[in-house]
């Protein structure tokens, strides 16, 4: 996962992204667990690729993807109703707005 609000990296912002994941089971039960429990996903890094990038004071703005790994059992024990087994939908809700970049989602 990667924060990819520049604008706030651009203001100076530099708060970790706050969010909650819920699981959502075929009988619709779900759990909810806080990101940042977890990870911290910081926002892009400023980078300077040359010279006058840097006198003009106009970085590119690089997301840091992270691994997130959170145990199916923490969803299971957040709601005791949730069946790992049957897991039908994933929702990512950002606090404070936001936004992300997500790839490998998986179950294992």
């Amino acid at each position: 996962m990667a924060n990819t609000a520049a604008e706030a990296a651009g203001s100076g912002q530099f708060e970790p992204l706050e969010a909650d994941i819920t699981l959502a089971d075929a009988d619709g039960h779900e759990a909810t667990l806080p990101l940042e429990e977890y990870a911290a996903v910081c926002p892009p890094l400023p980078v300077y690729q040359g010279k006058l990038q840097r006198t003009l004071g106009k970085p590119q703005y690089k997301a840091l993807f992270r691994t997130v790994s959170i145990p199916i059992s923490d969803f299971s024990e957040a709601a005791e109703a949730l069946d790992a087994g049957k897991i039908t939908g994933i929702e990512i809700e950002f606090k404070d707005g936001g936004s992300a970049s997500l790839d490998n989602i998986g179950f294992g």
